[in-house]
Formats: C-alpha cells, structure tokens, sequence
C-alpha cells in the first residue's frame, strides 16, 4: 500500500511537470529585449535596493548584464505614522 502512494505521487508529479513544460513552450515568442534599449523598472523596496550594497541592487545588476539603460522608479518603505 505505501509503495503505491509513493508510485501515485510520483506519477501525479510527472503529470504536473509535463504540463508546466508544454504550457511554458506553447504560445508566441517574444522578441528578446536588445541591448541599449530603455527599461523602466517600477517597484518597492526590493527594486530601490534597501539593504543591498552601493551597486548591488538589482537593477544595476540588470543593467551591467544586459546593456539596458534602466530608468529606476523605486521607492523604499516608507513608515507608516499613527495619527
């Protein structure tokens, strides 16, 4: 009885792989993005780079490994005040 639970589990997650994977790869490709081209980058915290290291944010990482300009149009938390 236990080694057909674990069968069934197995073959139920084969299942959901082989659909990711024909879901992932059906549908129109998209052109990639070259490189020089503008990239807006809108976010929170994490895209403003809170606690990462002058440089180490994401969207200068973005920008060092895709050629992007990156215009980045984040803010970083922001304290909530009681009234």
């Amino acid at each position: 009885m236990k080694v057909a639970f674990i069968v069934m589990i197995r073959m139920i997650i084969l299942c959901l792989l082989s659909i990711g994977f024909v879901a992932c790869s059906s549908g129109e490709k998209l052109a990639a993005v070259p490189t020089g081209a503008t990239v807006l980058i809108l976010g929170d915290s994490l895209s403003y780079g809170t606690g990462a290291a002058k440089g180490e944010d994401y969207p200068t990482l973005l920008a060092q490994r895709t050629g992007w300009d990156i215009i980045m149009q984040a803010c970083p938390a922001i304290p909530v005040q009681k009234a």
